[in-house]
C-alpha cells in the first residue's frame, strides 16, 4: 500500500514530447497517507485518482483531479470516467483542467 504508480494512461501523442494533456489513473503515497487519517478511507485501502495532467513544458505540468476511487477501480469504471470527462461531462474536484485538444484525435 502506499507506492507511486500509473495503471492506466490515456493520450492522443506523447505530451511528454510535445505537450498536450494525457488521462491517467494514478495512486501515491502521500495522497493514500492523507485519506487514511480520515474517515473517507478505510484501513489497508489503497486510494486512486483519474487525473488530467497538462505537459506545459518539460518538467513543468499542471494536474486537475477529476475523480477519486477507494480501492483499483476496474476497468470499466474508468472508462466510463474517462468518457465523462471526454464528452465535457464531468469537471474537475481539484486543479484547473487542460485542453481537451491533446487527447482528442485532431
Amino acid at each position: 500500500m502506499g507506492a507511486d504508480f500509473a495503471r492506466y494512461e490515456i493520450a492522443w501523442q506523447d505530451p511528454e514530447r510535445s505537450g498536450g494533456a494525457k488521462l491517467l489513473l494514478a495512486t501515491d503515497a502521500e495522497s493514500t497517507e492523507q485519506w487514511s487519517q480520515t474517515a473517507l478511507l478505510p484501513p489497508d485501502a489503497q486510494l486512486f485518482h483519474l487525473d488530467m495532467v497538462d505537459i506545459l513544458r518539460p518538467g513543468e505540468q499542471k494536474v486537475a483531479i477529476y475523480a477519486y476511487f477507494v480501492g483499483e477501480p476496474d476497468y470499466d469504471t474508468f472508462h466510463a470516467k474517462v468518457m465523462q470527462v471526454l464528452r465535457g461531462e464531468l469537471k474537475p474536484q481539484t486543479g484547473t483542467p487542460g485542453s481537451l485538444d491533446g487527447l482528442l484525435k485532431p
